[in-house]
């Protein structure tokens, strides 16, 4: 029973929780999504494209392969922001589907000790070296604007960033790869339009949103080898790995058995997981149906009550125990 009851709050991890969700429907979505238009072979051609004209100097020709065609990695974006104690993440599709409204209390942070000891280590520098991470940074002084007379800690300064600006000149080659301009700018604006529908009395500020896109995936040829691609739309960046490299985990059948124990839950995509999502839930339900109706078939045998009886109360004590043990432990 035990097993049961925990294998469908695993599966579904919002009953029983503090996290609501709320459906988000066609008819509250705007029509003019900017994601609604991406094409994956169209995007995938566009990079192409680009990719050729960087490197037209190259011996070896780029194009696209179509081996496997070029796919999103999902098929929902979401934006995240904090709103009166509450978190809330947002899950919007990318074609015409409906989304997600997702919510509950804040995660709060762990409690910083009242005072640090002399042997603790920080190798990122947090508090140590006075930044924080997620903290804003002043903006940086013009290159070339001229400080106040007399201020020679700030001609330091502008003398510091005017070398570090030159000794960080980016390769045109290297540059982000973006092909809507002002996506991050656009997709905000269509997030904060479906939350105005959602929720009119709220007014969300852009800078509390945080996106989170799909990736483009698709292959490209060079000539001599066949590249796995993934581009990202907010940053640009394109990583390519080659087709034939070995796998950086190799397959084994008991690691494949052990994500199968572990999956759970009713992703919004779709496809095999969902079906297995439903196993999770038939296992659990009959896990249950088997504690409760054994505990109603030795009731009835008035023969073995007493002993039954001794052997609850045993197991009560040993699974009480244990579970208490188990909680310190987590």
């Amino acid at each position: 029973m035990l097993y049961g009851i925990t294998a469908y709050l695993f599966n579904h991890p919002e009953h029983f929780s503090p996290t609501e969700q709320q459906a988000v429907p066609l008819a509250l979505l705007s029509t003019e999504r900017t994601t609604r238009v991406w094409s994956a072979p169209t995007r995938a051609e566009e990079l192409v494209r680009q990719l050729q004209e960087r490197f037209a100097q190259s011996d070896r020709r780029i194009r696209l392969d179509l081996s496997e065609p070029p796919r999103f990695t999902s098929r929902f974006w979401t934006a995240s922001f904090e709103r009166e104690e509450t978190s809330y993440s947002l899950t919007l599709p990318l074609g015409d589907e409906p989304g997600r409204l997702r919510f509950g209390p804040q995660r709060r942070a762990e409690a910083a000790p009242a005072e640090e000891a002399f042997f603790a280590v920080d190798p990122e520098g947090g508090a140590n070296s006075g930044q924080q991470r997620g903290a804003r940074r002043p903006p940086n002084r013009t290159a070339g604007a001229t400080p106040p007379a007399g201020d020679e800690t700030q001609r330091s300064v502008s003398r510091d960033a005017a070398t570090d600006d030159a000794a960080n000149v980016v390769d045109p080659s290297r540059r982000p790869m973006l092909l809507d301009e002002e996506l991050r700018e656009r997709l905000i604006a269509d997030a904060r339009r479906t939350i105005e529908r959602l929720r009119p009395d709220w007014d969300v500020d852009e800078l509390e949103l945080r996106l989170v896109v799909p990736e483009l995936s698709f292959r490209v040829s060079d000539g001599e080898r066949i590249w796995n691609c993934r581009h990202q739309p907010l940053t640009g960046a394109v990583t390519a790995v080659p087709a034939d490299a070995p796998p950086t985990t190799e397959f084994s059948w008991r690691r494949f058995l052990l994500r199968l124990h572990t999956a759970h839950g009713y992703p919004m995509d779709g496809g095999p997981r969902w079906y297995w999502a439903v196993i999770v839930d038939l296992m659990a339900f009959v896990m249950v149906f088997w504690g409760v109706s054994g505990m109603i078939m030795w009731w009835q045998i008035k023969s073995t009550r007493r002993w039954g009886m001794v052997a609850v109360a045993c197991s009560l004590f040993v699974a009480a125990w244990l579970g208490w043990e188990m909680f310190a432990a987590m």
